[in-house]
């Protein structure tokens, strides 16, 4: 056995050893990453929370619309796509709108309008009624015919 055969297996563990630190070191690159992005989301809802959102003393209950659709058989990035998008384009539009929020999961898609607390509730109702009437010939077949409720809801709870 001359003296290069000898070198070859530590030079093997060297650089077992190099490629162990370098997958090391990007865990760590990319753990520290992720931290940092989070606290900076985390710091930025804070900040948002506090100059966005009113006192519930100061506006009262707010009038909050659900708009419930369901379609049977759907992934939840069709939901979203097809149904969860529609929907949401065609409330915003309205006057008084204050948020919009929704949730595509399973095979349900839910939309959550806020309106101002001084918003009538049945003509806001006919209002939304009348945009996912428009909306319905693009909505899929096989989706369910959107169900609307209402309630007051003080603007700090949510």
């Amino acid at each position: 056995m001359n003296g290069a055969d000898r070198l070859l297996p530590r030079t093997r563990d060297r650089v077992a050893l190099s490629r162990g630190a370098t997958r090391a070191a990007r865990t760590v690159r990319r753990i520290a990453l992720c931290a940092a992005l989070f606290a900076t989301a985390v710091v930025t809802t804070a900040t948002q929370a506090q100059l966005v959102r009113p006192t519930a003393s100061a506006v009262g209950p707010e009038l909050v619309f659900t708009i419930d659709v369901r379609w049977l058989g759907a992934s939840s990035y069709r939901l979203e796509r097809d149904v969860t998008v529609k929907v949401e384009n065609a409330v915003k539009r309205l006057p008084g709108v204050r948020r919009v929020h929704s949730t595509a999961i399973g095979s349900r898609s839910q939309t959550s309008v806020a309106f101002d607390a001084r918003t009538d509730a049945s003509s806001t109702a006919s209002a939304i009624r009348a945009q996912l009437d428009q909306i319905r010939t693009r909505l899929p077949r096989d989706a369910s015919q959107p169900q609307i409720a209402w309630h007051r809801e003080p603007t700090g709870e949510r």
